[in-house]
């Protein structure tokens, strides 16, 4: 669970634990922001240990897509591969789903927006993971962008 509180341009987040199905809660360490304006929009663990928040972000090179290995102890920035025309746009990230019975195949779910060669452009891209989104790829099917102006 995030919870966030934007006011006069801040922009906190705080991270929860429950092992209990929600009846108690417990105060999880952040992700570092280290100066960005990512405006988190979901989390979902894999298992106990291993999850993802994805989030909002208008601002070239990152693509918002923070991982942990160690149950939000401590994470980091999960590189996916962006294609050439919309490297210099920006990415929004929602939360990837998993299935199969052991939650290794999934999809990510990226909005994709280019200011270059044709700008407001934007494509929504499922990208997929076999190994549980220790990776993720584009789909087979391409990048389809559609103006918005």
């Amino acid at each position: 669970m995030t919870a966030e509180g934007p006011a006069a341009g801040l922009h906190h987040e705080w991270v929860y634990q429950t092992s209990d199905g929600g009846a108690h809660w417990k105060e999880m360490p952040s992700p570092s922001q280290d100066g960005t304006s990512y405006y988190t929009n979901g989390i979902v663990f894999r298992t106990p240990l291993e999850g993802w928040i994805t989030a909002s972000y208008h601002g070239a090179p990152d693509a918002p897509l923070l991982h942990t290995m160690d149950g939000a102890k401590t994470w980091t920035l999960q590189a996916f591969p962006i294609p050439a025309d919309y490297r210099g746009g920006y990415a929004n990230t929602s939360p990837p789903t998993f299935y199969g019975a052991d939650k290794k195949r999934g999809i990510l779910p990226v909005e994709l927006v280019r200011s270059k060669p044709a700008p407001d452009h934007r494509a929504t891209v499922n990208y997929e993971t076999d190994d549980g989104g220790a990776t993720w790829h584009l789909p087979k099917s391409g990048v389809h962008s559609t103006n918005f102006n």
